[in-house]
């Protein structure tokens, strides 16, 4: 993974983590909280957002097995993520008049979904040649 890329991982995680606190926060301390269903999608994401950043930084935590098991779980966990939007997309926000804003939501999601993918890959590459390297 490139420097630039490390960068965009960094930016694209860390708001996102603001995101999902800022979610929290008005969860918990405003007068008329939001319900569940409003942000619990966000702190579903939260997780992901962390492992994202220790890909980025290529940071080496964990058991190789831990690695396996997520790097095999993961590609379930966003297909469900994404097939959610795409459903919520096309019976929710389509027939209430707001598909501009909810489409580059689902942009977005498909697009950070895609490039956790290629964030595993390159994390998976880069462990094997460091270790053949080492050996």
């Amino acid at each position: 993974m490139s420097r630039k890329s490390q960068i965009i991982w960094w930016i694209l995680a860390l708001a996102v983590l603001f995101g999902q606190i800022d979610k929290v926060h008005q969860t918990y301390f405003s007068p008329s909280p939001l319900s569940m269903a409003e942000w619990f999608d966000w702190l579903m994401s939260f997780p992901e957002c962390a492992v994202v950043c220790l890909f980025a930084a290529r940071i080496q935590v964990g058991s190789v097995v831990w690695w396996r098991i997520y790097s095999f779980i993961y590609p379930i966990y966003a297909l469900l993520v994404v097939c959610v939007c795409v459903r919520l997309y096309l019976f929710r926000y389509i027939p209430d008049g707001h598909p501009i804003p909810y489409g580059i939501a689902l942009a977005v999601v498909v697009l950070m979904k895609l490039m956790s993918f290629q964030a595993i890959w390159q994390y998976a590459r880069y462990n094997k040649m460091h270790r053949y390297a080492s050996a």
